[in-house]
Protein backbone atom coordinates (compact mmCIF):
# COMPACT_ATOMS: atom_id res chain seq x y z
CA UNK A 1 0.00 0.00 0.00
CA UNK A 2 1.66 3.41 -0.93
CA UNK A 3 2.02 5.70 2.37
CA UNK A 4 0.19 9.15 1.60
CA UNK A 5 1.86 11.94 0.41
CA UNK A 6 3.48 13.93 3.24
CA UNK A 7 5.21 17.42 3.84
CA UNK A 8 7.39 17.42 6.33
CA UNK A 9 8.87 20.79 8.05
CA UNK A 10 12.06 21.54 6.20
CA UNK A 11 9.39 21.66 3.23
CA UNK A 12 6.70 23.82 4.42
CA UNK A 13 9.56 25.90 6.12
CA UNK A 14 11.07 26.11 2.54
CA UNK A 15 7.54 26.69 1.16
CA UNK A 16 6.58 29.90 3.78
CA UNK A 17 9.85 31.54 3.33
CA UNK A 18 9.69 31.08 -0.18
CA UNK A 19 6.25 32.53 0.05
CA UNK A 20 7.15 35.46 2.26
CA UNK A 21 10.11 36.38 -0.53
CA UNK A 22 7.49 36.34 -3.14
CA UNK A 23 5.23 38.59 -1.32
CA UNK A 24 7.72 41.20 -0.45
CA UNK A 25 9.08 41.07 -4.17
CA UNK A 26 5.58 41.60 -5.53
CA UNK A 27 5.31 44.64 -2.35
CA UNK A 28 8.55 46.06 -4.17
CA UNK A 29 7.58 45.88 -7.30
CA UNK A 30 4.24 47.52 -6.38
CA UNK A 31 5.98 50.48 -4.30
CA UNK A 32 8.65 50.75 -7.64
CA UNK A 33 5.76 50.99 -10.07
CA UNK A 34 3.83 53.58 -7.65
CA UNK A 35 7.25 55.68 -7.55
CA UNK A 36 7.50 55.43 -11.33
CA UNK A 37 4.02 56.75 -11.82
CA UNK A 38 4.86 59.52 -9.35
CA UNK A 39 7.52 60.24 -11.04
CA UNK A 40 5.70 60.15 -14.27
CA UNK A 41 2.77 62.40 -12.92
CA UNK A 42 5.34 64.66 -11.17
CA UNK A 43 7.41 65.76 -14.49
CA UNK A 44 3.73 65.91 -16.71
CA UNK A 45 2.47 68.22 -14.27
CA UNK A 46 6.18 70.53 -14.02
CA UNK A 47 7.33 70.21 -17.41
CA UNK A 48 9.16 73.51 -16.42
CA UNK A 49 11.66 71.86 -13.92
CA UNK A 50 12.54 69.04 -16.65
CA UNK A 51 13.23 72.42 -19.11
CA UNK A 52 15.24 73.99 -16.39
CA UNK A 53 17.03 70.99 -15.62
CA UNK A 54 17.81 70.53 -19.13
CA UNK A 55 19.14 74.29 -19.77
CA UNK A 56 21.50 74.16 -16.61
CA UNK A 57 22.83 70.27 -17.73
CA UNK A 58 23.31 72.08 -21.23
CA UNK A 59 24.88 75.46 -19.23
CA UNK A 60 27.26 73.07 -16.93
CA UNK A 61 28.51 71.32 -20.37
CA UNK A 62 29.10 74.50 -22.17
CA UNK A 63 31.27 75.34 -19.28
CA UNK A 64 33.03 72.86 -19.39
CA UNK A 65 33.87 73.15 -23.05
CA UNK A 66 34.75 76.47 -22.54
CA UNK A 67 36.83 76.11 -19.75
CA UNK A 68 38.77 73.11 -22.38
CA UNK A 69 38.65 75.91 -24.76
CA UNK A 70 40.90 77.89 -22.56
CA UNK A 71 43.26 75.35 -21.94
CA UNK A 72 43.84 74.52 -25.54
CA UNK A 73 46.12 77.20 -27.55
CA UNK A 74 43.58 77.32 -31.08
CA UNK A 75 44.78 80.00 -33.88
CA UNK A 76 42.54 82.63 -34.24
CA UNK A 77 40.33 82.53 -31.18
CA UNK A 78 41.02 84.99 -28.96
CA UNK A 79 40.45 85.65 -25.22
CA UNK A 80 37.89 88.71 -25.50
CA UNK A 81 35.46 87.18 -28.39
CA UNK A 82 35.16 84.17 -25.71
CA UNK A 83 34.48 86.58 -23.16
CA UNK A 84 32.10 88.51 -25.10
CA UNK A 85 30.18 85.04 -26.33
CA UNK A 86 29.94 83.30 -22.79
CA UNK A 87 28.42 86.50 -21.53
CA UNK A 88 26.22 86.67 -24.49
CA UNK A 89 25.16 83.48 -23.36
CA UNK A 90 24.65 83.83 -19.87
CA UNK A 91 22.54 86.82 -20.52
CA UNK A 92 20.27 84.49 -22.85
CA UNK A 93 19.91 81.61 -20.46
CA UNK A 94 19.03 84.06 -17.68
CA UNK A 95 16.14 85.46 -19.46
CA UNK A 96 14.94 82.28 -20.56
CA UNK A 97 15.40 81.10 -16.99
CA UNK A 98 13.40 83.97 -15.98
CA UNK A 99 10.62 83.42 -18.61
CA UNK A 100 10.02 80.13 -17.52
CA UNK A 101 10.15 80.42 -13.75
CA UNK A 102 7.12 83.14 -14.38
CA UNK A 103 5.54 80.06 -16.18
CA UNK A 104 5.88 77.56 -13.46
CA UNK A 105 4.31 80.56 -11.06
CA UNK A 106 1.69 81.23 -13.23
CA UNK A 107 0.66 77.44 -13.44
CA UNK A 108 0.98 76.96 -9.93
CA UNK A 109 -1.50 79.86 -9.17
CA UNK A 110 -3.90 78.04 -11.42
CA UNK A 111 -3.81 74.38 -9.73
CA UNK A 112 -4.21 76.79 -6.35
CA UNK A 113 -7.09 78.47 -7.58
CA UNK A 114 -8.85 75.39 -8.91
CA UNK A 115 -7.41 72.31 -6.50
CA UNK A 116 -10.12 70.08 -7.72
CA UNK A 117 -8.91 70.33 -11.43
CA UNK A 118 -5.60 67.54 -11.52
CA UNK A 119 -4.74 69.13 -14.49
CA UNK A 120 -5.66 72.94 -16.39
CA UNK A 121 -5.66 70.98 -19.47
CA UNK A 122 -8.43 69.21 -18.56
CA UNK A 123 -10.48 72.13 -18.83
CA UNK A 124 -9.79 72.67 -22.37
CA UNK A 125 -11.01 68.84 -23.17
CA UNK A 126 -14.33 70.10 -22.05
CA UNK A 127 -14.39 72.99 -23.95
CA UNK A 128 -13.58 75.61 -21.52
CA UNK A 129 -11.69 78.55 -23.07
CA UNK A 130 -12.25 80.87 -20.09
CA UNK A 131 -15.21 82.53 -18.21
CA UNK A 132 -14.78 86.00 -17.53
CA UNK A 133 -17.29 89.18 -16.73
CA UNK A 134 -15.41 91.24 -18.72
CA UNK A 135 -18.47 90.67 -21.65
CA UNK A 136 -17.15 94.12 -23.43
CA UNK A 137 -13.36 92.14 -24.23
CA UNK A 138 -15.19 89.20 -25.80
CA UNK A 139 -16.17 88.93 -29.20
CA UNK A 140 -19.98 87.89 -28.34
CA UNK A 141 -21.10 91.40 -28.03
CA UNK A 142 -24.09 92.52 -29.85
CA UNK A 143 -22.64 94.41 -31.80
CA UNK A 144 -19.27 92.44 -32.17
CA UNK A 145 -21.76 89.14 -33.03
CA UNK A 146 -23.90 91.36 -35.62
CA UNK A 147 -20.68 92.36 -37.35
CA UNK A 148 -18.61 89.18 -37.35
CA UNK A 149 -21.13 86.49 -37.85
CA UNK A 150 -20.53 84.52 -41.19
CA UNK A 151 -23.28 81.71 -41.20
CA UNK A 152 -25.33 80.84 -38.13
CA UNK A 153 -25.72 82.90 -34.46
CA UNK A 154 -28.66 80.89 -31.92
CA UNK A 155 -29.62 82.45 -29.09
CA UNK A 156 -31.83 81.41 -26.17
CA UNK A 157 -32.43 83.78 -23.76
CA UNK A 158 -35.68 86.07 -22.13
CA UNK A 159 -36.65 88.81 -25.00
CA UNK A 160 -33.56 89.32 -27.31
CA UNK A 161 -33.77 93.55 -26.67
CA UNK A 162 -30.15 94.26 -27.20
CA UNK A 163 -30.53 92.92 -30.77
CA UNK A 164 -33.20 94.36 -32.45
CA UNK A 165 -34.10 96.97 -29.73
CA UNK A 166 -32.90 100.31 -31.23
CA UNK A 167 -32.54 101.68 -34.69
CA UNK A 168 -29.36 101.28 -35.31
CA UNK A 169 -28.72 97.92 -33.60
CA UNK A 170 -32.02 97.07 -36.33
CA UNK A 171 -30.52 97.92 -39.33
CA UNK A 172 -27.63 96.36 -38.37
CA UNK A 173 -28.98 93.27 -37.63
CA UNK A 174 -30.42 93.08 -40.86
CA UNK A 175 -27.49 93.98 -42.38
CA UNK A 176 -26.17 90.29 -41.18
CA UNK A 177 -29.40 88.59 -42.16
CA UNK A 178 -28.70 89.79 -45.51
CA UNK A 179 -24.88 88.52 -45.16
CA UNK A 180 -25.88 85.04 -43.54
CA UNK A 181 -29.20 84.65 -46.39
CA UNK A 182 -25.55 85.00 -48.98
CA UNK A 183 -24.07 82.45 -47.24
CA UNK A 184 -26.85 80.17 -46.84
CA UNK A 185 -27.05 80.69 -43.29
CA UNK A 186 -29.44 80.73 -40.31
CA UNK A 187 -30.63 82.91 -37.31
CA UNK A 188 -32.76 81.35 -34.25
CA UNK A 189 -34.22 83.28 -31.55
CA UNK A 190 -35.51 81.94 -28.64
CA UNK A 191 -37.43 84.09 -25.99
CA UNK A 192 -40.04 83.93 -24.00
CA UNK A 193 -43.73 83.88 -24.66
CA UNK A 194 -45.00 87.36 -24.05
CA UNK A 195 -48.22 85.73 -21.94
CA UNK A 196 -46.20 83.11 -19.52
CA UNK A 197 -46.76 84.12 -16.35
CA UNK A 198 -42.86 83.88 -15.17
CA UNK A 199 -41.90 86.74 -17.18
CA UNK A 200 -44.58 88.35 -14.91
CA UNK A 201 -42.30 87.54 -12.11
CA UNK A 202 -39.55 88.30 -13.19
CA UNK A 203 -40.88 91.63 -13.87
CA UNK A 204 -41.78 91.70 -10.65
CA UNK A 205 -38.29 90.59 -9.07
CA UNK A 206 -36.35 93.04 -11.52
CA UNK A 207 -38.68 96.06 -10.39
CA UNK A 208 -39.10 97.06 -14.15
CA UNK A 209 -39.86 95.51 -17.79
CA UNK A 210 -38.03 93.21 -19.20
CA UNK A 211 -39.59 93.07 -22.42
CA UNK A 212 -41.33 95.33 -24.45
CA UNK A 213 -44.43 94.21 -25.93
CA UNK A 214 -43.36 96.66 -29.13
CA UNK A 215 -40.12 94.20 -29.25
CA UNK A 216 -42.18 91.15 -30.25
CA UNK A 217 -43.63 92.88 -33.14
CA UNK A 218 -40.44 93.71 -34.52
CA UNK A 219 -39.58 90.26 -34.59
CA UNK A 220 -42.37 89.48 -36.59
CA UNK A 221 -41.75 91.99 -38.57
CA UNK A 222 -37.88 90.65 -39.04
CA UNK A 223 -39.19 86.96 -39.57
CA UNK A 224 -41.92 88.18 -42.11
CA UNK A 225 -39.02 89.67 -43.86
CA UNK A 226 -36.51 86.89 -44.17
CA UNK A 227 -38.71 84.15 -43.81
CA UNK A 228 -35.85 81.38 -45.13
CA UNK A 229 -33.22 82.84 -42.81
CA UNK A 230 -34.35 84.27 -39.77
CA UNK A 231 -36.39 81.78 -37.02
CA UNK A 232 -37.79 82.61 -33.85
CA UNK A 233 -39.86 80.87 -31.15
CA UNK A 234 -41.20 81.49 -27.55
CA UNK A 235 -41.24 79.17 -24.66
CA UNK A 236 -43.16 79.28 -21.56
CA UNK A 237 -40.49 79.05 -18.82
CA UNK A 238 -37.85 81.36 -16.85
CA UNK A 239 -34.91 80.41 -18.18
CA UNK A 240 -31.99 78.87 -16.21
CA UNK A 241 -28.78 80.53 -18.39
CA UNK A 242 -28.49 82.80 -21.27
CA UNK A 243 -27.08 80.81 -24.64
CA UNK A 244 -25.07 82.14 -27.71
CA UNK A 245 -23.82 80.31 -30.53
CA UNK A 246 -21.61 81.81 -33.12
CA UNK A 247 -21.01 80.09 -36.31
CA UNK A 248 -21.17 76.31 -35.36
CA UNK A 249 -17.94 76.84 -33.20
CA UNK A 250 -18.53 78.57 -29.53
CA UNK A 251 -21.06 79.40 -27.11
CA UNK A 252 -21.10 81.99 -24.67
CA UNK A 253 -22.95 81.02 -21.15
CA UNK A 254 -23.85 82.67 -18.77
CA UNK A 255 -26.56 82.16 -15.59
CA UNK A 256 -29.42 84.20 -15.19
CA UNK A 257 -30.02 86.43 -11.58
CA UNK A 258 -32.99 88.08 -11.63
CA UNK A 259 -33.10 88.74 -7.85
CA UNK A 260 -29.99 90.75 -6.25
CA UNK A 261 -29.21 91.98 -2.59
CA UNK A 262 -29.23 95.27 -1.82
CA UNK A 263 -25.83 95.26 -0.79
CA UNK A 264 -24.66 93.98 -4.24
CA UNK A 265 -23.83 96.82 -7.01
CA UNK A 266 -23.90 94.45 -9.91
CA UNK A 267 -27.33 94.38 -11.07
CA UNK A 268 -26.93 92.80 -14.67
CA UNK A 269 -29.41 89.89 -14.55
CA UNK A 270 -26.22 87.64 -15.87
CA UNK A 271 -23.22 86.56 -13.78
CA UNK A 272 -19.54 86.05 -15.47
CA UNK A 273 -20.23 84.24 -19.07
CA UNK A 274 -18.23 81.38 -19.99
CA UNK A 275 -16.99 80.54 -22.88
CA UNK A 276 -17.18 77.27 -24.58
CA UNK A 277 -16.26 75.91 -28.03
CA UNK A 278 -16.58 72.28 -29.69
CA UNK A 279 -13.27 71.64 -30.96
CA UNK A 280 -12.70 68.15 -28.64
CA UNK A 281 -15.38 65.93 -28.42
CA UNK A 282 -16.32 65.72 -24.94
CA UNK A 283 -16.94 69.40 -24.68
CA UNK A 284 -19.91 70.49 -23.14
CA UNK A 285 -20.50 72.65 -25.89
CA UNK A 286 -22.54 69.62 -27.68
CA UNK A 287 -24.38 68.86 -24.64
CA UNK A 288 -25.64 73.07 -24.74
CA UNK A 289 -26.02 72.80 -28.50
CA UNK A 290 -28.63 69.36 -27.46
CA UNK A 291 -30.25 71.30 -24.45
CA UNK A 292 -31.11 74.35 -27.05
CA UNK A 293 -32.60 72.05 -29.89
CA UNK A 294 -35.22 70.11 -27.14
CA UNK A 295 -36.44 73.75 -26.09
CA UNK A 296 -36.52 74.65 -29.78
CA UNK A 297 -38.63 71.99 -30.29
CA UNK A 298 -40.70 72.51 -27.77
CA UNK A 299 -41.17 76.52 -28.49
CA UNK A 300 -44.10 77.92 -30.58
CA UNK A 301 -42.93 80.13 -33.53
CA UNK A 302 -43.48 83.60 -32.71
CA UNK A 303 -45.95 84.02 -35.90
CA UNK A 304 -48.29 81.61 -34.75
CA UNK A 305 -48.86 83.60 -31.45
CA UNK A 306 -52.46 85.00 -31.98
CA UNK A 307 -52.69 87.74 -29.64
CA UNK A 308 -49.20 89.03 -31.61
CA UNK A 309 -50.40 88.79 -35.36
Amino acid sequence: MSMPFMLDVKTITFYQANKKEIIMSEKNIKKIKQDENKLVTFLKNNPIIVVLTFIGSVYQILQIVDFIIDKINIPGVQVEGKEIARIIFNFIALIIIIILLCENHKKNNQIKTYPYIDDVSDMKKIGIVKCTSKWKETEFTTIKCIKSIKKELIFMGIGGAKWIGDKKNKKLFEDMLERIANNDGVVKFLIMNPDNESLKNIKDKRGKQIIKESNYKIWIELVNNHPLHLFVKCYNHAPAFRLQFLDSTSVAVARYQFEWKKNNSNKNCHSPHLIINNTESMSFYYMFERYFNHEWDNAEDITKITRLN
